[in-house]
């Protein structure tokens, strides 16, 4: 009996979400737009690659502060290294995590089907498409965003702390990616 719920746990939870999380990291990569040069992504990259060669920041600024941002990216180049895919691997995760949240979020509120069909809108939408590209703090801050709105709505559905301490810790991830987040 133990082992038939475990499989119907797997069928039912971990495998869609799973597959989602996939398929949008295989369109996140498959619609990468080209790296930019304005200066934003490029720090973010420079600056955590410093650090990683134990040269240190050059500077403090907005850029080398959003710590909740740069902590993922220092963590890809520490494991994947520094080639230019790893670039694209950062926010495409991300793009995918995003998505995996929106699946689970319209899950929890209407149903599997409508799950898939919005995550499914979610990542093939242009905006994201651009920000899912790039080392932005847009993607990094909707990942957060929509982690704190999955985690508050499981609380009201369980009642479980457990939830509301996960939706904290989002939240101060969202705020350390753009302080306005906390807004």
């Amino acid at each position: 009996n133990s082992q038939n719920l475990t499989h119907q746990f797997i069928l039912h939870n971990l495998l869609p979400g799973l597959l989602v999380f996939l398929f949008a990291l295989l369109i996140r990569l498959y619609l990468t737009y080209p790296v930019w040069n304005s200066g934003d992504e490029f720090e973010r990259w420079y600056q955590s690659k410093r650090i990683l060669n134990a040269v240190g920041m050059d500077r403090m600024d907005h850029h080398t502060l959003r710590w909740s941002v740069n902590i993922p990216v220092l963590i890809f180049q520490w494991l994947f290294g520094t080639k230019p895919v790893v670039y694209y691997l950062i926010p495409a995760s991300f793009g995918a995590l995003a998505s995996l949240f929106v699946f689970n979020i319209s899950r929890l509120i209407t149903g599997l089907r409508i799950g898939f069909v919005s995550s499914f809108l979610f990542t093939v939408t242009p905006q994201i498409s651009q920000v899912g590209s790039q080392l932005l703090t847009e993607i990094f801050s909707c990942t957060y965003l929509l982690g704190t709105a999955y985690f508050i709505l499981r609380y009201f559905k369980n009642k479980r702390n457990l939830y509301l301490i996960f939706a904290t810790i989002f939240m101060f991830l969202a705020y350390g990616s753009k302080e306005p987040n906390l807004f």
